[in-house]
């Protein structure tokens, strides 16, 4: 978003030269910039939030770079459209009150000016309902339209007495027990989405794009839900506060949980990720939340955390992925906790990539491994290794490319690794 401020103001200072210019020049003073240029900034904004509620509704999983630049052009279309009918109509009144010094055709030149209008008024009436289009279309960015409340909806307590097939709502505190039933999909759409306080319980979601979406509810939550053979088990996107997973799995999914775009104060408690393809947990863009007791066993990988802090992860499992790493730290990630996990039988038991600073990592169990833990150089500083245990590692204990990690490291144990304790040593 600083990246598109700083282009605005670019193309604001810009059109606002250009129609000064053009004002001094016509000797119309300067509400004639004023007004195109207000215009231009309205139909810019329009524009730009209509683009990128557009873009993140078709596309769930798009890179934010490239939701940046749709939204920016966006904007420079948008303000085109709005700001040029004012432009058109603002130039041709000045030009009806200068004195005619020879013949000219009114009626063409009025023909083509009306023509002109009719042509982009309508255009800039579009872009500025663009977001409030793309804002009902898309209901929750990054999941899928939801669909309306009605046969498949839950407007208060519902308990499900068979199988069903379809999305399934959840209303604003709307409660629904499945009692061991199935919801069932055609791999597309979400299984269940949930409302501010909303809960759903006991079900077992099979066969859409994603089984369980909080789409910025507010304190939902949902507890002992199955969800196979999805692309994502549990998607948190767009502002998700308050959110609660327990007692659930997730299992032979693309991602087990997902969370993404500002979750906040989530609690994840005693959950399970089983051979998903992908990481069983994949923290984006999450802060002052917990994820206590949950397990990840086999698939592609276990935590992976990006551009996250002030989170606690506490008492997690992770055996048997099959990625580089069991638990990734990267870019952004900084303030998070790590204490009392026990990783095994994968490659790096934790990896703390480039631009993640300032995490610890306390009592944490890392065995069987092809290594323990891992810092990249180019990692921020102030990562901190204290009273861990690194043993029966196939390579070494613990290792540390930065700088000073003497300083860093305190009170860890290693023995039994295959090459050597730690790299350099005295980190045990």
């Amino acid at each position: 978003m600083i990246r598109l401020g700083i282009a605005a103001l670019v193309a604001v200072a810009g059109i606002r030269r250009y129609v000064d210019n053009e004002a001094r020049h016509q000797g119309r003073g300067s509400v004639w910039w004023l007004v195109t240029a207000a215009l231009f900034l309205l139909g810019g904004l329009a524009g730009m939030f209509g683009a990128a509620f557009l873009h993140l509704g078709l596309d769930p999983s798009a890179d934010e770079g490239f939701v940046d630049a749709t939204a920016l052009l966006g904007g420079l279309a948008g303000g085109a459209l709005v700001a040029l009918p004012a432009w058109v109509l603002l130039r041709s009144l000045r030009e009806d009150e200068v004195e005619e010094t020879g013949p000219v055709d009114q009626g063409r030149r009025g023909g083509a000016l009306r023509w002109a209008l009719v042509a982009l008024v309508p255009l800039a009436l579009v872009v500025l309902a663009s977001p409030v289009f793309a804002l009902f279309t898309f209901q929750t960015p990054g999941l899928v339209p939801l669909p309306e409340l009605g046969a498949q909806g839950v407007a208060g307590s519902e308990t499900l007495t068979e199988d069903t097939e379809g999305t399934v709502l959840v209303a604003d505190g709307g409660t629904l027990d499945c009692d061991g039933h199935k919801i069932i999909g055609t791999g597309d759409g979400v299984g269940v989405v949930l409302g501010d306080r909303a809960t759903v319980r006991n079900c077992e979601v099979v066969g859409f794009n994603t089984a369980v979406g909080f789409g910025g509810s507010v304190d939902a939550s949902a507890e002992q839900i199955t969800a196979t053979n999805n692309r994502i088990g549990f998607y948190l996107v767009s502002g998700t506060t308050g959110a609660t997973i327990r007692d659930s799995y997730a299992g032979q999914n693309e991602i087990g949980y997902l969370f993404e775009r500002s979750v906040t104060n989530a609690t994840i408690q005693d959950n399970v990720a089983e051979r998903n393809w992908g990481a069983g947990f994949q923290v984006g863009f999450t802060s002052d939340s917990i994820f206590e007791g949950n397990a990840v066993v086999e698939g592609g990988g276990g935590f992976w955390i990006t551009d996250s802090h002030d989170n606690a992860f506490t008492k997690n499992t992770v055996s048997g992925a099959r990625n580089w790493f069991s638990i990734g730290v990267e870019r952004g990630s900084s303030r998070n906790v790590f204490t009392g996990n026990e990783v095994s039988r994968g490659g790096v038991g934790i990896a703390v990539f480039a631009g993640a600073g300032f995490n610890e990592f306390r009592e944490n169990d890392l065995h069987d491994n092809l290594k323990g833990a891992h810092t990249d150089p180019s990692a921020g500083g102030g990562n901190e290794f204290v009273d861990n245990r690194a043993y029966d590692n196939r390579d070494v204990g613990l290792w540390d490319d930065g700088s000073h990690p003497d300083e860093r490291y305190r009170g860890n144990e290693c023995h039994g690794n295959g090459d050597t304790a730690s790299v350099p040593g005295g980190l045990c």
